[in-house]
């Protein structure tokens, strides 16, 4: 199959409805400091998030239900696509998880879905197709549209669906790196007042090769924690950085150059776990250092509580037989976005260097990016047509296998601007520069 029809078929595997290999996590014990050898790393299969979507395609020329109610239609759509973020205790601002909670927010709400801001989902359809996808049918909006135009009524409790349990894959957590101490955002930092950016050392030099198959973060306070992100780091480039609880600012990444990103974590999402039989190579003497993002939901309110959040790492005992690197298209080395401009492009291209494997995609731009395009040879890989940096992630493609791709083949990126101040943007690190990447999850044979 060539790449073009690779990822074609994703986007009919999902309007077939079909299965896919998902993420997730079991309990474990939880207290390993280094490397167990209790297995391989293979993912298991199970129906994931975008299972639910594929049902809910499969009746999407159907008529919306003639009378919409709470328990039947619309409690259903909630706990699958909101409740996981937007419960006490987590990330989002305000808790959905009755009734009356959502009576108060339904209006809001509806607007945040009617222009897909919500659930956070932002590559658009039809190019590519991702596992653990978050968006809303057209069909699911409807019903929500109508729930909210009928007077959101309650309707019989009795009727409401049977809930499948959650499956679960198993994910060990054989090696917790916590933050070296607790450490109180200064949202002060930011602009927005809303906003802290940290990084911090969890290991100054890891003591062997490590094989990391998936991760995990355990959040210190979920309500403030935005994302997490851990970089290897050259072990000359991380001699001074500082170790304490305080961290180090930095912004796009770890501030250092020649990292290499490791892991992406955003909040509502299981634990992820890498392709079977792969896995991304740490070597010994490198060290690991996260970055992450605080967000203050209402900007001004109570002083924030310190946080320690533990980044968990699931390791293969054994070198597994495909090791990935994370590379791809960027834009040029240096480049500059001039001041008062609109839809102005940067691109670049990334030729595959041997045969091998694509399995996912992680598109990357600063705050004034508006859109971020990838191609493999002449198919689309993911189109981000409304950038948001905040709800950055790495996508895993649906596909069992992955997109099998030949050396030589050409990708190509393509990151739009918007500059509306009095001076130009440069690229680089800090938030005041934009950067232009999209590196792959990248096996070669």
């Amino acid at each position: 199959m060539n790449v073009r029809a690779s990822i074609v078929a994703l986007v009919a595997l999902a309007s077939a409805g079909c299965d896919s290999a998902v993420i997730g996590r079991d309990a474990g014990d939880g207290t390993t400091d280094s490397a167990t050898d209790s297995g391989g790393s293979d993912a298991a299969s199970a129906p994931d998030s975008a299972d639910a979507r594929a049902d809910a395609s499969a009746i999407e020329d159907s008529a919306t239900p003639a009378a919409v109610t709470w328990h039947e239609h619309v409690r259903p759509i909630v706990n699958g696509r909101c409740v996981t973020c937007h419960r006490e205790g987590q990330v989002g601002p305000f808790a959905l998880e009755t009734l009356a909670q959502m009576r108060t927010f339904a209006a809001a709400s509806l607007r945040a879905i009617e222009s897909r801001r919500m659930p956070p989902w932002m590559p658009m359809q039809g190019c590519g197709q991702f596992a653990q996808d978050r968006s809303l049918t057209e069909r699911e909006i409807d019903t929500f549209r109508q729930w909210v135009a009928s007077g959101t009524p309650e309707g019989d409790p009795a009727r409401a669906p049977m809930v499948e349990p959650a499956p679960t894959v198993s994910f060990r957590a054989d090696l917790r790196l916590p933050m070296p101490g607790a450490y109180t955002p200064d949202f002060s930092r930011s602009t927005t007042g809303a906003d802290d950016y940290r990084c911090f050392v969890l290991s100054r030099a890891v003591d062997r090769t490590l094989w990391i198959t998936g991760y995990d973060l355990e959040p210190g306070v979920r309500a403030m924690v935005h994302h997490a992100n851990v970089h290897a780091v050259p072990a000359a480039s991380a001699a001074g950085l500082p170790a304490g609880a305080q961290g180090y600012s930095c912004f796009g990444g770890a501030g250092l150059a020649n990292t290499r990103t490791l892991s992406v974590w955003v909040p509502g999402t299981p634990p992820t776990k890498f392709p079977a039989n792969t896995a991304i190579e740490v070597n010994a003497g490198e060290a690991l250092v996260v970055q992450m993002h605080y967000y203050r939901f209402m900007p001004g309110s109570a002083a924030p509580p310190a946080d320690r959040s533990t980044m968990i790492f699931e390791l293969s005992p054994v070198r597994p037989a495909r090791l990935a690197q994370m590379v791809g298209p960027g834009g040029p080395g240096s480049f500059t976005i001039p001041a008062r401009s609109s839809a102005h492009v940067i691109g670049g291209v990334w030729t595959v260097p041997a045969r091998g494997t694509l399995w996912g995609v992680l598109p990357h731009m600063h705050k004034i990016g508006r859109r971020i395009t990838v191609r493999v040879g002449d198919a689309c890989a993911i189109d981000i047509p409304t950038w948001d940096f905040h709800w950055q992630q790495l996508y895993f493609y649906q596909q069992m296998g992955g997109i099998p791709v030949n050396a030589g083949l050409q990708t190509s990126i393509a990151c739009e601007y918007n500059n509306p101040g009095s001076t130009p943007v440069t690229n680089g690190e800090s938030s005041d520069e934009e950067m232009c990447g999209a590196p792959f999850y990248y096996t070669p044979e």
